[in-house]
């Protein structure tokens, strides 16, 4: 396993930790394009940010006080190494009147592929700030995340340094006791942007783990395997079909893991309750896209069945203003059939 906890781990155990083990361990995985998307985002934006502060000195690597004395105020792609932690920061910046004892120290700068700052990005610009310390002797004050929009974030390092010690700890006891057992298969929604998704999911297929089973809970899971309950298909066997009581008829049927279990084990699709489906009329289907991320949705389509026709109509908004335009034809459409239909 690799010697060294880098900024690269840090940010992968807070998504999985087999991953980060994976990592550390030099395992191949697979090209992931969102990831190689997010990437170009963030060196965009790294680039636009160079061009206007035009820093003094670029990609540099600093291990000691001494080193870091010595250069000038803007520092570009610096690779920081403490003991057995490396972080690379993009931007560092000499900041004066640090605190009473120190007069001079710097500030670090990372960017991100993305337009929201998450945990993992904080997670990271706590790490930097934490070898930075190291060299410094003293934990910078402040530090800042630049997004894709090239808005700068200015956060306190110090109050996210309790979480990131959650991550560094177990990470170094793997370099203090060598293992080769990766931690155990835990599927969760990072998966789908990870490059050993493949190779996860078909261990996990193959042993027929309750990972498998998205909606169940850490928790859920662990009270299973107190059971004894280890599979999807151990689970399944545990399901019972029971009558409701009539005072409770009218209340909703609570999702049951064991019947997903079950569906999945017998490859049949089961619907709790008795649906009723009691359609007259005119259909009116409506789908909605948009980027979450930006709260920005662009496109809205309309589809409106009749016995024997259909019509279809899709409303885009190229640019985030103009999304009260694309609503306001869509309810004039929907007038425009509703005086159509009386």
């Amino acid at each position: 396993m690799q010697k060294i906890i880098s900024s690269e781990i840090v940010v992968a155990y807070s998504h999985c930790p087999r991953k980060a083990f994976l990592l550390a361990s030099g395992e191949q995985g697979v090209d992931v394009e969102y990831a190689n998307i997010l990437t170009q985002q963030k060196n965009f934006q790294k680039d636009k940010r160079m061009e206007s502060i035009s820093p003094t000195e670029f990609a540099i690597q600093i291990d000691k006080v001494n080193n870091l004395k010595k250069h000038r105020d803007i520092l570009a792609n610096v690779n920081l190494r403490s003991e057995y932690f490396e972080a690379n920061c993009d931007i560092l910046a000499r900041v004066d009147k640090v605190s009473p004892s120190k007069k001079v120290g710097y500030e670090p700068t990372i960017f991100i592929g993305t337009h929201n700052v998450g945990q993992e990005h904080k997670l990271e610009l706590a790490f930097v700030g934490h070898v930075l310390g190291k060299i410094e002797g003293q934990i910078p004050e402040k530090g800042t995340i630049v997004s894709t929009d090239g808005k700068s974030h200015g956060l306190k390092i110090k109050p996210l340094l309790k979480s990131l010690q959650k991550i560094v700890s177990p990470l170094q006891d793997w370099l203090s006791f060598p293992t080769s057992q990766p931690p155990p298969i835990i599927l969760n929604k990072h998966c789908s942007v990870c490059e050993y998704q493949m190779q996860c999911r078909q261990i996990a297929t193959e042993k027929d783990e309750l990972t498998l089973l998205s909606g169940l809970t850490e928790k859920e899971r662990k009270r299973q395997n107190n059971k004894g309950i280890f599979t999807v298909t151990q689970l399944s066997y545990t399901f019972r079909a029971r009558r409701k009581p009539k005072h409770l008829a009218s209340k909703p049927e609570k999702f049951s893991h064991a019947l997903r279990a079950l569906a999945i084990r017998e490859h049949k699709i089961y619907i709790t309750g008795k649906p009723k489906l009691n359609i007259k009329g005119k259909l009116v289907f409506l789908d909605v896209e948009g980027n979450p991320e930006l709260d920005f949705y662009y496109l809205i389509g309309l589809r409106v069945m009749n016995e024997d026709s259909c019509v279809q109509h899709s409303f885009w908004a190229n640019e985030k203003v103009d999304e009260t335009e694309c609503v306001n034809e869509l309810r004039h459409e929907i007038s425009e059939f509703s005086h159509s239909w009386e």
